[in-house]
C-alpha cells in the first residue's frame, strides 16, 4: 500500500492489547474519512479472529502483488493499494555474525534457538551469508505463556514475557566454539527494546516532537 504497516503496540502495562486495537481501528477510519482510495487490512488483536501479520498478508495477496481477498476496512484503489494495521506485543530485532562461512554450523544455530524447532520461546530466526561471515537475524517476540524455564526469560511487563538475548547469544557462542569458530565482537540488537521504545514514546509525546524517535538512533551493542 502507501504505507505498507501500521503496527499498534501495548510498552506499558497500563495499556492493552485491546486498547491498541480499538486504537487501531479508530486509526483506519480516520484515515479513510480524509483518503477514500485508501484501504487496509486487520491482524492480531485489531482483527476479530486474531490473525497474526503473515497470515493475513498470504489471504490477502501480499506476497504475489494481486489481492486476493477484499480489505477489512475501504475499498481497494490500485492507486494506494492496501496497508495492514493491527496490533501485537512488541518485537526485537537480535543480530549476531559468526566469523563463518559454513552454513552448516548457521543450519545448526538456527535449529537450536528457534522456538518452532525445540529453542526459545518467541524466537524465529534466519541465517543468511554477511561480510564474509553469516548473520543469524532473529525475531524476538514477547509472549504471555507462563515460561518453563525461567533462567532463560524476563518479564517485561506483568505477566508479559521475552528471551534473554543473552541466553540466545550463550547458545551461539556454544556452537560457534564446537566448530572452532566465534561470533564478531558486534553482537547487536537492531532497533529499540520495548523499554527504550517506551522511553522516546513518552518523550515524543511529552515534548510533542513527534519525529523524537529518529533522534540520536544508535544501535545497542551488548
Amino acid at each position: 500500500g502507501a504505507v505498507d504497516l501500521i503496527p499498534l503496540h501495548p510498552l506499558t502495562e497500563t495499556v492493552s492489547l485491546e486498547d491498541c486495537a480499538f486504537l487501531a481501528n479508530d486509526i483506519a477510519k480516520e484515515i479513510i474519512l480524509q483518503e477514500p482510495r485508501v484501504s487496509f487490512f486487520l491482524y492480531g488483536s485489531a482483527d476479530t479472529e486474531n490473525r497474526g501479520l503473515i497470515n493475513r498478508r498470504k489471504q490477502i495477496g501480499w506476497f504475489e502483488g494481486e489481492i486476493k481477498a477484499p480489505p477489512d476496512l475501504g475499498d481497494f484503489h490500485p492507486a494506494c493499494g492496501i496497508t495492514g494495521i493491527g496490533t501485537s506485543y512488541y518485537m526485537t530485532n537480535f543480530n549476531i555474525i559468526i566469523n563463518t562461512t559454513d552454513m552448516k554450523i548457521g543450519t545448526q544455530i538456527l535449529k537450536a534457538i528457534r522456538e518452532k524447532t525445540g529453542g526459545f520461546k518467541g524466537v524465529s530466526a534466519m541465517a543468511f551469508p554477511y561480510q564474509g561471515g553469516i548473520e543469524i537475524a532473529c525475531n524476538v517476540d514477547m509472549f504471555t505463556d507462563d515460561p518453563i524455564d525461567n533462567q532463560h526469560v524476563t518479564e517485561i511487563m506483568p505477566g508479559v514475557f521475552r528471551t534473554k538475548f543473552s541466553s540466545i547469544q550463550n547458545v551461539v557462542e556454544r556452537i560457534c566454539k564446537e566448530h572452532g569458530t566465534s561470533i564478531r565482537d558486534n553482537s547487536m540488537v537492531i532497533g529499540f527494546t520495548p523499554e527504550e521504545a517506551a522511553r522516546r514514546t513518552e518523550i515524543a509525546l511529552n515534548s510533542r516532537i513527534p519525529d523524537y524517535y529518529k533522534l540520536n538512533i544508535n544501535e545497542i551493542r551488548m
